[in-house]
């Protein structure tokens, strides 16, 4: 498979004479994609948790403001009760009056009341409306409350406007409901919502394989090329490839396969096939097996850093520009900057913050 990249945006980066370099210190940030994923499926839990009450009383309230449903399904007046509740709390600035006219085209479409007249319709939006107006507003500051206390509490350091916070409370609220129907596209998308409104006005930088410009090619398993392998006379496309083809398992040696390994992927060893890890070897023919520490220290951080000095000095170039003039975040999917603890897998991002630093680990 060929790795494309968007080049545009880098090109832009290095040639923006409003992005000069200064004597300002870097301002960087590291983010997780996973933990986004994490808060957003857990505050899931909560939201359906927390509305599993509400949502019968609801139900009940709906209906007992209704005529003609004898014929629905228990499942059916569910289903509608929460099509009522979608409308009624709608964050968008919708009047009464527009509530009214949502629910009766709903009405129109959801049997039997589509078979009612106009008017009918009509009366039962207005009777719905009136009812239920005051529950559905207690319901959804509740929701919006947890969905606060929750993005404050995860991202403590994140740097935005309080009418940001508020547009993002709402967006989130709405569909947090929704979130494990969701496509992968689409939690993807909330994520990096949730990423841009929280660090308000920086400038965001995937540098992961899902990375759609110049910058994915700081991703460890991304084939920059010519990368010398410790203790070999070999070379390898990436990193990853070095990191994961030096690993020795009960049941298998080195892969040297992996060194030239282009497509970025399933270049992780996989334990349960090769039994338990015994460590890496110092160099593919080398006799020494190394812990994750020693590996850490001779193989890995000497590797990436040949990476940083041989093959992206126009995106640590950019990447030091950038953020001398606005404060960057910088998006990886773990958040480890202790290269030293061999039980969290080491950021690359906090690598690439700590070499535009100056503190690059030795």
């Amino acid at each position: 498979m060929k790795v494309v990249v968007e080049k545009k945006r880098v090109c832009n980066f290095v040639g923006n004479s409003n992005l000069k370099s200064n004597s300002k210190r870097p301002v960087i940030y590291i983010e997780s994609r996973r933990k986004g994923t994490d808060m957003l499926r857990k505050l899931s839990a909560k939201v359906k948790e927390a509305s599993e009450q509400n949502e019968k009383e609801w139900t009940s309230d709906v209906f007992n403001l209704m005529t003609g449903s004898a014929g629905m399904s228990p499942k059916q007046k569910e289903n509608w009760a929460k099509d009522v509740l979608k409308v009624m709390t709608a964050c968008d600035g919708a009047t009464k009056k527009q509530k009214e006219e949502r629910l009766v085209i709903a009405l129109g479409k959801q049997p039997p009341f589509n078979k009612l007249l106009p008017e009918e319709r009509e009366r039962m939006a207005r009777k719905l409306v009136k009812g239920l107006s005051d529950k559905a507003e207690r319901m959804m500051n509740e929701k919006m409350e947890l969905v606060k206390e929750t993005l404050t509490t995860t991202y403590p350091d994140a740097q935005t406007q309080p009418e940001k916070i508020e547009r993002l409370v709402k967006l989130i609220s709405q569909k947090i409901s929704d979130y494990d129907e969701m496509t992968a596209k689409e939690k993807e998308k909330m994520i990096m919502d949730v990423l841009q409104k929280m660090y308000y006005d920086t400038v965001i930088i995937d540098v992961t394989a899902k990375a759609t410009d110049e910058f994915v090619k700081c991703c460890p398993s991304y084939p920059n090329g010519g990368i010398p392998v410790p203790f070999t006379n070999d070379v390898s496309l990436s990193v990853e490839g070095i990191w994961q083809g030096l690993k020795v398992f009960e049941n298998a040696d080195v892969d040297t396969r992996l060194f030239t390994k282009s497509d970025m992927k399933g270049m992780k060893r996989n334990v349960s096939k090769l039994g338990d890890m015994k460590g890496y070897r110092k160099g593919v023919n080398g006799n020494e097996v190394l812990d994750e520490a020693e590996a850490r220290k001779l193989i890995y951080l000497p590797c990436y850093k040949w990476v940083l000095d041989n093959k992206l000095q126009k995106l640590m170039t950019a990447l030091r520009c950038i953020s001398k003039n606005k404060p960057v975040v910088l998006i990886d999917d773990t958040l480890s900057s202790d290269a030293t603890d061999p039980k969290r897998p080491i950021s690359h991002a906090s690598l690439i913050k700590a070499y535009i630093e100056g503190n690059y680990p030795e």
